[in-house]
Formats: structure tokens, C-alpha cells, sequence
């Protein structure tokens, strides 16, 4: 039995739909894909930038080296170390303001910092005494240690406290008191950063 005109154009027009809701599954699948694939993207982006925060912000965390110091020898040297005890100084260059005229002095394996590096310049220096309490001035460090097997580099403005007595017969001499941290400067830039402290 032949399709009549009518029956064929309706079976066209009903073809024409199914193609048509076809393609809108299509492009609706598309698009739920794309939208699938960005927000795994997003996620996986974000992931990362999460975890690479995470891992910068522990690996500072480790290589923050805070020194302590302790006086010996009747404040005639400091002892220093690290406050943390996982850390192991290796070397350190210590440097003073320009003005004291005292050249950096660089140490290895025994960290400290002595009185007799400095006591002349202490003596000649415009420093001013106190009545009472401890008198100051700034230094930096820049270290060489080991943390958890790595070899790491860090520099830090320090202030360093010592008193200047007075001797029956004339004369003075210097006593180192203690080290406190300032703030963490660039190992390139530690002479500026003496310099400006020790003028302030």
C-alpha cells in the first residue's frame, strides 16, 4: 500500500523532529561534558595551588633559623645555636655597621660572636651610655646550616646587647650580653640593613 502525499510529509516532519530533539540531546551532552571537564580542571588547578602554598609555607616555616645566644667566658663571647634543634650552623659571616670600621668576620663550625672583634670600635664609637641597662647595636648574620639534610642559607638583622665597664685603673672593657632578632633581611643586602638600622 502506498503512503499518500499527506503520510509522507508527516513521517518527514515527524523524522524532522526526532533529528531536531536529537540534536538538542547532542548538543545538551556537549555541553554538560564541557562544563564537567572545566569544573575538574578548576578543582585540579585549585589542588595544586593549594598544595603548593601548603609546601611553600612549610619549607619557609623549616628554614626560619631564629639563633639563641648565651654569654660565656664572663661575656666575652656568645655562643650561638639554632632554636631549633633540628638545624646545624655550618658557617656564618657577621657583619657590623660601616661605621665601626670593623670587617665582616667570618666564622665555621664554632658559631659565636666574640668581644674582642669589636671592643675597640665599641670604645671609639659614638655609641651612647645609659645610666642603667644594657647598650646596643645592630648586626646582621648571615648563616649557613643544615635542615632535615639540606643545605640552606638565611640572613637576619639582629640587635646585639652588651655593657661597657669601667675599670678602678682607667680603661673600659666590653661585655656581650645576648642577641635579639629584628627581622630577616636578604644575605645581598645585609651591610644597607646594618647600616640604616645603626642610624635610626
Amino acid at each position: 500500500m502506498s503512503e499518500t502525499p499527506e503520510e509522507r510529509r508527516e513521517a518527514a516532519a515527524i523524522r524532522r523532529r526526532w533529528i531536531t530533539l536529537g540534536e538538542a540531546v547532542a548538543v545538551i551532552a556537549v555541553l554538560i561534558s564541557a562544563a564537567t571537564l572545566w569544573n575538574s580542571y578548576s578543582e585540579r588547578k585549585s589542588s595544586e595551588a593549594e598544595r603548593s602554598a601548603a609546601a611553600e609555607k612549610e619549607e619557609r616555616t623549616e628554614t626560619a633559623l631564629v639563633l639563641r645566644a648565651r654569654a660565656e667566658d664572663d661575656g666575652r663571647k656568645l655562643a650561638l645555636e639554632p632554636v631549633d634543634a633540628d638545624q646545624v650552623i655550618q658557617s656564618q659571616r657577621i657583619v657590623f655597621p660601616a661605621k665601626l670600621g670593623v670587617t665582616p668576620i667570618e666564622t665555621a663550625g664554632d658559631a659565636r660572636i666574640e668581644a674582642r672583634w669589636i671592643a675597640d670600635a665599641l670604645k671609639k664609637s659614638e655609641a651612647e651610655r645609659s645610666s642603667a641597662g644594657d647598650l646596643r647595636i645592630p648586626v646582621a648574620i648571615v648563616s649557613r646550616f643544615t635542615s632535615k639534610g639540606d643545605v640552606r642559607k638565611a640572613a637576619a638583622l639582629y640587635q646585639l646587647a652588651y655593657t661597657r665597664e669601667g675599670h678602678l685603673l682607667g680603661g673600659s672593657s666590653i661585655r656581650l650580653r645576648g642577641l635579639s632578632l629584628v627581622t630577616r633581611v636578604r644575605a645581598d643586602a645585609v651591610q644597607a640593613a646594618v647600616d640604616r638600622a645603626f642610624k635610626s
